[in-house]
């Protein structure tokens, strides 16, 4: 079996570019946010926009196990919590600094103007974008509900060995769950899904801030 664009762009880019961005670096970083997706052509049937502000869990599910992690939003701020429920928890955090964080040993470590960006918070909001926006599908088939969500269909490029389902939660007013699937005869695979947990339009302005206590390290050493 196997994947189109979209489905080996979500598997390997959670499982293979997530797991660096949690303990190291790479690629483009900066205190400004994300670039947008180009958003094709497309009759969706429902209207989305990623919220400015905001606080969620967002999950990747493969097989049995999920990896955690946790947005909170406010505009331009932004903190990302990487593993989260693990030793390897860290969490990112962007106000008018860049700063890296440890929680469970309570250390942080100034990241701003560095000259080896951190990676992980782009790939994890690049990864949220996709699923509240569905901004990479262009058509989309009514299937039915599921435990109360309005159920989608789409694939990527007219792709005939892979498909997505969307689910769209109506109070909410935008997709909480993604799921994408190998096709193959008449067999269908889930191979991982991405999922939105504990929304809320409330955030705590605490967020942002580094706790008083926390000791600051230098990257190096918060790294090691």
């Amino acid at each position: 079996m196997r994947l189109s664009n979209a489905p080996k762009y979500f598997l390997f880019g959670a499982f293979l570019l997530i797991s660096t961005a949690a303990c190291g670096s790479s690629g483009n970083g900066s205190n400004s946010p994300p670039a947008s997706i180009p958003e094709p052509p497309r009759s969706i049937p429902f209207a989305t926009k990623e919220p400015d502000v905001y606080s969620a869990g967002l999950v990747v599910i493969t097989g049995g196990s999920e990896r955690k992690f946790a947005i909170v939003r406010d505009n331009t701020r932004l903190r990302i919590d990487f593993e989260v429920g693990t030793p390897a928890h860290r969490v990112f955090i962007r106000t008018s600094e860049l700063y890296l964080v440890d929680p469970l040993n309570k250390r942080f470590a100034d990241i701003s103007g560095t000259d080896d960006p951190y990676f992980g918070p782009e790939f994890v909001m690049d990864l949220a974008n996709q699923l509240l926006t569905a901004k990479i599908y262009s058509d989309f088939e009514d299937i039915g509900t599921r435990d109360g969500l309005l159920v989608f269909r789409t694939v990527l490029n007219g792709s005939t060995t892979s498909e997505v389902l969307v689910l769209f939660d109506k109070l909410l007013g935008m997709p909480v769950r993604q799921e994408f699937y190998s096709v193959e005869a008449e067999n269908r695979t889930m191979m991982y899904a991405v999922e939105l947990r504990d929304f809320s339009t409330s955030i705590d302005a605490a967020a942002f801030e580094i706790p008083k206590d926390f000791r600051r390290v230098s990257r190096r050493e918060l790294e090691q």
